[in-house]
């Protein structure tokens, strides 16, 4: 990020003309390769002498980057002479790579990555991943939801599918044929109807039956008789027969 110049009162050092004028062409990732050799020559160590390029920028006017982040730029150009750059891989992907324990592992991880993205295909974040894997200190990667490409279809489905209906002959195109969607459709049918099926089960399940309300006990008298050890009651003797009455006679009952 740029800082805005201020009023200093440090003089024109034209030793430094090679280093600002990079700052005042930074541009893209050729454009730091150049600035980053530029601080290798005026200013190879301490952060006093990046201190300088940044008053020098200022005294004449020019934007320019912090301290810190030109001596990080000075640091790259240093671990990455320009016989250990890997070809067309970014400046930004070369900084990233400078956690690497040597110049030799850094390389060859940009190389190998190069390889397996091309050049253009080598970012931070591939060289973030590829530490990670190298050194065991691997971040879970975020889940992302992709969305489906039927997610749009499932409504006019749902409303009685009339645009996929309309696309049909559109849609027969090379390998594309009514038969196949015929079976396409079919199997789709099947499995809908398989999650139905379950879903069906699933909210029967949910509601469950009603819990059965807790049984009353029962009383139950106490059994009489000899089996109760009791004894059998007597029965009642027999009423006498009215007077005159005749066996079998009930009507005086």
């Amino acid at each position: 990020m740029s800082n805005t110049p201020t009023t200093t009162n440090v003089g024109i050092d034209h030793k430094y003309d090679g280093a600002v004028e990079a700052l005042r062409d930074v541009h893209d990732e050729a454009s730091l390769w150049h600035l980053s050799d530029e601080l290798v020559k005026i200013a190879p160590t301490g952060v006093q002498s990046v201190q300088n390029v940044v008053d020098q920028a200022t005294a004449r006017g020019i934007p320019t980057k912090s301290v810190n982040t030109l001596r990080l730029y000075r640091d790259v150009a240093i671990r990455f002479p320009a016989t250990e750059r890997v070809g067309g891989v970014s400046f930004s992907a070369h900084r990233e790579a400078i956690t690497m324990p040597t110049v030799a592992e850094a390389k060859a991880l940009l190389t190998d990555l190069a390889v397996k993205h091309g050049a253009g295909g080598v970012t931070v974040t591939t060289v973030k991943a590829a530490i990670g894997a190298a050194t065991g200190k691997v971040k879970a990667a975020p889940v992302v939801k992709v969305k489906s490409p039927y997610v749009d279809i499932a409504p006019d489905l749902s409303a009685g599918g009339k645009a996929f209906v309309a696309a049909i002959d559109s849609m027969l195109v090379k390998g594309v044929t009514l038969d196949g969607l015929h079976a396409g459709i079919t199997a789709v049918l099947a499995a809908v109807e398989v999650k139905r099926s379950k879903a069906a089960r699933k909210a029967a399940a949910s509601k469950g039956k009603a819990a059965p309300a807790p049984a009353r006990p029962v009383k139950v008298k106490a059994a009489s008789g000899p089996a109760a050890g009791g004894k059998r009651p007597a029965r009642p003797a027999a009423t006498p027969a009215a007077a005159g009455s005749k066996a079998g006679d009930l009507r005086d009952l």
